[in-house]
């Protein structure tokens, strides 16, 4: 004897409201995942490695330090950084540390990572690590992680 059973008409709705809700979450890659806090600081190796989960080091980059007019001014103004990153190498390292940071931070936040300290290291902590740091800032403001960015020897001669 077959066995009957009883489904009511709600049934069918919740399992198609999951489906839709599946797929509007991949369609829009919606992350039900709190995200991941960053926390992304600049430094001068000079002055003591920071204590941090990934450290890039930035000292292959052109250096304003040298640049008699630039000297003076730090990473956080538009000429150091353009001299900085405005460059074969500096565009190429941008789009690689960008790429890496898009599947790093999101494995990350698969596994329910909290905090992740990221350093930006040149030689004295003023130009090149803040100009670096300041355009991976501008980035982290279109993904889906909260930032908070400081510089740490900016100050510092």
């Amino acid at each position: 004897m077959r066995q009957q059973r009883v489904v009511s008409p709600a049934a069918g709705f919740r399992r198609r409201s999951e489906i839709f809700l599946y797929h509007f979450l991949l369609l829009y890659r919606v992350s039900l995942v709190e995200p991941v806090h960053i926390i992304l600081f600049s430094f001068g190796f000079k002055y003591g490695p920071p204590e941090a989960d990934t450290v890039f080091d930035v000292r292959f980059l052109p250096n304003p330090y040298w640049v008699p007019e630039l000297k003076p001014f730090t990473g956080l103004h538009q000429p150091v950084a353009q001299y900085v990153l405005n460059n074969s190498t500096g565009q190429e390292f941008l789009i690689s540390v960008e790429f890496f940071l898009e599947f790093f931070l999101g494995v990350h936040q698969k596994a329910g990572r909290e905090e992740i300290r990221l350093a930006v290291g040149c030689t004295g902590g003023r130009h090149r690590s803040v100009a670096v740091t300041e355009s991976l800032r501008r980035f982290l403001d279109g993904q889906p992680f909260t930032a908070d960015v400081f510089h740490r020897d900016i100050d510092r001669e």
